[in-house]
């Protein structure tokens, strides 16, 4: 069975959410080169089709800051490869 995808903007704010708990800002990286338009889209564009969504925004709930996202979030890679670029 096909799963709809959730709206773009829900899921834009989800990316968002999750790079701010891990220390991540995604507007400094794009500003800075270290995250083009297209890798953010398809940020977004992954979320849209996890599974593990709605769990995410209660985790997101529960925590204010972590080192890393869950290993459920489908976009952990990304999210620790711009935390390396920005601590590199």
């Amino acid at each position: 069975m096909i799963r709809p995808l959730g709206t773009i903007r829900e899921h834009y704010w989800r990316v968002v959410g999750m790079a701010s708990r891990i220390g991540v800002n995604l507007v400094s990286a794009r500003k800075e080169g270290q995250l083009s338009s297209r890798e953010w889209a398809d940020m977004v564009r992954t979320c849209r089709g996890c599974e593990w969504a709605a769990k995410c925004d209660k985790w997101m709930d529960r925590t204010e800051a972590a080192p890393c996202a869950p290993a459920t979030c489908l976009n952990r890679r990304e999210f620790e490869a711009l935390k390396r670029r920005k601590a590199g």
